[in-house]
């Protein structure tokens, strides 16, 4: 369901800035990668997450990620 609806918000170019997520079934989480690390941004991401821990963002930085805000 959550990913649901990031993949919406992406399609509905809510989130400009998110460039791909992914459900990691080994962690229960989704892995959100961005071009940002806009905290406002980044929270409009998380807010998706009624419970909360479910979502790791990751910067997108050329071919490598570094994590940026990991709420658990």
């Amino acid at each position: 369901e959550l990913q649901t609806k990031i993949s919406n918000a992406m399609t509905n170019k809510e989130f400009p800035f998110v460039t791909s997520s992914v459900v990691d079934e080994i962690g229960n989480r989704i892995k959100v990668r961005v071009t940002t690390d806009n905290q406002t941004d980044l929270e409009k991401v998380h807010s998706l997450d009624s419970i909360g821990g479910a979502i790791v963002i990751e910067k997108s930085v050329g071919i490598s990620t570094e994590d940026l805000l990991s709420i658990k």
